[in-house]
């Protein structure tokens, strides 16, 4: 059933997020369904017949199990949005409803042209100490010109603090740029060396002139050494970001073809981490936290906050 919008907040088509305590309500129409229970890629999931009738439904019983076993890591998923970014209308607060639904356990709010911050939210629903909030933004180009025929895809960086009252919440003004001067501008917005620079899909969709992957913007090859061709600058200030996304959402195409990049650029002596983000839009067709990352540290949630 589509218990409502699907690109809204909860519920949102037949997804339904539960709070701290496991509870939810809706209003569902008479019918026979199946009920599934999750709590994200960690951990098993479970599914049972319901019938509601004209006086409801009677209990249903669903048990699920950790299947992946995270002790010593965190799991986190660095590209994140909410109704903060202009391409989605989730309230922030079922955002970071569906992260702790998801066993997620620090994300970075990085809304498109605004630097987002989910942790007030957090705090609201008495989350602190299961979920961390990295304040974030996501740089979108978004207008061309005949010396940039086309943008120059999408970065991240994270932790920056927002500064309200300024334009977009602080985030800087990224339109005519080469990669290298967007990443200076986020590394000036926060505590020297303490700003993390992230290439974002780097192989991705285009939108006419607008190119959400930078290495199909300037025409990366990984099988043409960069000691015969860099159209993109990769040895020079453009590569120098500190992690790239190796797997962006769920479109198996683009992510082995990050993950070429990768190794190429690894071979060649540029190395940068790889890291795994949803960026997720809604709860309703795109899975919080899938696929995420995970950091091998002796950090709790509670002591985290870079």
């Amino acid at each position: 059933p589509s218990l409502g919008d699907p690109r809204g907040g909860s519920p949102a088509g037949n997804t339904i997020l539960t709070d701290l305590a496991g509870q939810a309500t809706a209003a569902i129409p008479q019918g026979s369904y199946s009920v599934y229970a999750s709590r994200g890629l960690e951990w098993t999931i479970d599914r049972a017949p319901v019938t509601v009738g004209p006086a409801g439904a009677g209990p249903v019983a669903l048990s699920i199990q950790p299947v992946v076993d995270s002790t010593g890591a965190l799991s986190m998923d660095l590209h994140v949005h909410s109704a903060y970014s202009f391409d989605s209308a989730l309230p922030p607060t079922d955002r970071v409803l569906s992260y702790l639904d998801h066993g997620v356990e620090v994300l970075a709010s990085s809304e498109h042209d605004y630097i987002g911050d989910l942790r007030p939210e957090v705090t609201a629903l008495g989350a602190d100490g299961l979920l961390g909030a990295l304040p974030a933004v996501e740089t979108t180009m978004n207008v061309s010109t005949v010396a940039v025929p086309h943008t120059n895809g999408h970065h991240n960086g994270y932790p920056i603090e927002p500064l309200y009252g300024m334009p977009r919440a602080g985030a800087p003004s990224d339109e005519f740029l080469e990669p290298a001067g967007i990443f200076a501008l986020l590394r000036a917005l926060g505590p020297a060396d303490e700003v993390v620079t992230q290439l974002n899909h780097p192989r991705a969709s285009t939108l006419g002139q607008i190119w959400l992957g930078f290495y199909d913007s300037c025409g990366y090859r990984p099988d043409v050494p960069l000691a015969t061709a860099d159209p993109c600058g990769l040895t020079g200030p453009n590569g120098g970001y500190d992690v790239v996304e190796i797997m962006n959402g769920s479109s198996l195409l683009h992510n082995l073809r990050n993950r070429d990049d990768w190794f190429s650029l690894i071979n060649q002596g540029i190395v940068r981490t790889g890291v795994a983000n949803s960026d997720s839009h809604e709860i309703h067709g795109e899975l919080a936290g899938v696929p995420r990352s995970f950091l091998f540290t002796n950090l709790s949630v509670a002591t985290f906050d870079r």
